[in-house]
């Protein structure tokens, strides 16, 4: 059996390394990605939304803190430390020009594999305190119906 905590710790060095390819490449090809507000099916989607990550916080770090494997199931935790240094894409009609602001999030990911690639990535983040409290982003305001 693969060892799935060697494989889930080398997505993380690629992302840390700023090798978005390399980081992709742990994916099979119909991998769904969650994060707080968001469900992104499939390795191109999810290359597109990474990729909006990566223009915006291009020095994001993960520093490692527990990684934990049972089943085809690893539970990482971590902390990742950026700097809003690129424009924010947080949707099709927004979005939030380079503010120089730093954030650290304490992240909890949770990793199932089939085989060797990942098939589920769940992160979980406080994304009231990214948001608000550390990048300073305004509320969203209400449409008028």
């Amino acid at each position: 059996m693969a060892d799935l905590k060697a494989i889930a710790r080398a997505q993380c060095d690629a992302w840390n390394n700023h090798d978005l390819e390399g980081y992709l490449a742990f994916f099979s090809e119909d991998a769904v990605y969650t994060c707080p507000g968001r469900v992104i099916e499939g390795r191109d989607a999810i290359r597109t939304y990474m990729s909006t990550l990566v223009e915006a916080f291009p020095d994001e770090q993960l520093e490692y803190k527990e990684f934990t494997a049972e089943g085809k199931t690893v539970v990482m935790r971590f902390i990742a430390r950026a700097h809003h240094t690129g424009p924010f894409r947080v949707s099709s009609r927004v979005t939030r020009e380079p503010s120089g602001r730093s954030y650290e999030l304490d992240v909890v990911s949770i990793a199932t594999f089939e085989g060797e690639q990942i098939v589920k990535l769940e992160d979980y983040f406080d994304l009231y305190d990214f948001a608000f409290r550390q990048m300073q982003f305004p509320f969203p305001s209400r449409q008028a119906s």
